[in-house]
C-alpha cells in the first residue's frame, strides 16, 4: 500500500485513534514540549509553513500564534478532517501537496514538520531550508528506541517504509550545518514507555 492510500484509508478514525487513553499518555510529553517551543520561538508577525498538517494537531496552535500559516498536506482525507477544524480561515492557506516536491522555502518565516521523516528523508528538507531565507525550521525525528520500531512495525503491516534514526546519525548529520545554530531536545521519558522522537530546532545565525 502507497502512504498515501494509507493515509487517506486511516483519516477518518486517526483523531479517535490518538486520543484513546494509551496513546494520548503516550503523545502527550511530545506535545506539551513541541507546543512550548512553537509559543517560544513563533512571533505573531511570522509567516509560517507547516508541511505534512495531518488532521491539525498543531495547526490550530499555529494559526493561534502566526500571522499567517501555509499547511501542507498531501492526503486529501487528512486535509478533509484538517479543514473541518478551522475556524480562523482568514490566516489559513490549505494545499494539497507531497512534501517531497517543495523545492524552496522563500517566503516564509518559519518551517515546522512534525511527524514527517518517517517517509520523506529529512536531511533533503534540510538542504532546502538550508538555502532560503526561512529564520527558523523545527522538525520531530523518529528514532530506534522500542516505541518507534513499534511505530514502524504498524507501517510495514500496510507495506508503507518507515524510517528511524540512529541517534548518532542524527548528531552527525546536522554538524555539518556549521552557519545554523542547532539544538536537539530530548522528550522525558515517561515510566512506562520511552518516546521515539526527538526535536530538532534549527535557526539561521545572523548575517547568514
Amino acid at each position: 500500500m502507497k502512504t498515501y492510500n494509507l493515509y487517506n484509508m486511516i483519516s477518518r478514525f486517526y483523531d479517535k485513534a490518538v486520543s484513546s487513553p494509551f496513546l494520548r499518555r503516550v503523545r502527550s510529553q511530545e506535545k506539551d514540549t513541541l507546543s512550548q517551543i512553537l509559543k517560544e520561538h513563533i512571533l505573531p508577525s511570522d509567516i509560517v509553513l507547516e508541511i505534512g498538517a495531518g488532521t491539525g494537531d498543531y495547526t490550530i496552535l499555529l494559526v493561534e500564534i502566526s500571522r499567517k500559516i501555509t499547511a501542507v498536506e498531501f492526503s486529501s482525507g487528512m486535509m478533509k478532517q484538517l479543514r473541518n477544524k478551522i475556524s480562523r480561515t482568514d490566516r489559513i492557506c490549505f494545499e494539497k501537496k507531497d512534501a517531497r516536491k517543495i523545492k524552496s522555502f522563500d517566503g516564509f518565516d518559519i518551517i515546522v514538520g512534525i511527524g514527517i521523516a518517517e517517509h520523506i528523508n529529512l536531511f533533503k528538507v534540510l538542504s532546502v531550508f538550508q538555502g532560503s531565507n526561512a529564520r527558523l525550521a523545527v522538525f520531530t525525528i523518529p528514532t530506534k528506541t522500542y516505541s518507534g520500531r513499534c511505530m514502524r512495525l504498524f507501517y510495514n503491516l500496510f507495506g508503507v517504509p518507515c524510517r528511524l534514526y540512529e541517534k548518532k546519525e542524527i548528531y552527525s548529520k546536522l554538524s555539518i550545518y556549521k552557519e545554523l545554530d542547532v539544538r536537539i531536545y530530548d522528550i522525558n521519558d515517561r515510566k512506562y514507555c520511552k518516546p521515539h522522537t526527538k526535536v530538532v530546532v534549527i535557526k539561521r545565525q545572523p548575517g547568514n
